[in-house]
């Protein structure tokens, strides 16, 4: 059984640095037009990938209009700041994984080293 490009902890971690950062992109949108009249939020929906990491999808909110209610922004503000909180606790796992993966390439290096003399 072969191993594809993304089951590397550095391609899984990239890969969730990406879609974390895209979801906060989102979030930061909805937020800066969330006074804008006729805005139609966006959001982010991440889905696994087989061969591990991450895919975002990006589609508008869907919000229900009352019949002749004023044009306004459909931005959640409560739901953007989670989605940010969780972007942010995304993206720290992932910045993690690519840490303890370099450790773990260090210390193999080293061992693999050590054994020639």
């Amino acid at each position: 059984m072969g191993f594809s490009a993304l089951s590397s902890p550095y391609s899984i971690a990239a890969s969730g640095l990406g879609a974390a950062s895209t979801r906060l992109a989102v979030s930061a949108n909805n937020v800066a037009n969330a006074r804008t009249d006729g805005f139609d939020a966006a959001r982010a929906d991440a889905s696994e990938l087989g061969s591990g990491g991450v895919r975002i999808s990006i589609s508008p909110e869907a919000r229900a209009r009352a019949a002749g209610a004023p044009p306004g922004s459909s931005t959640d503000l409560i739901r953007e700041t989670t989605n940010q909180v969780l972007s942010r606790v995304a993206l720290a796992a992932n910045l993690k994984t690519l840490s303890t993966a370099q450790e773990l390439d260090a210390t193999l290096m080293a061992l693999g080293s050590g054994s020639r003399d």
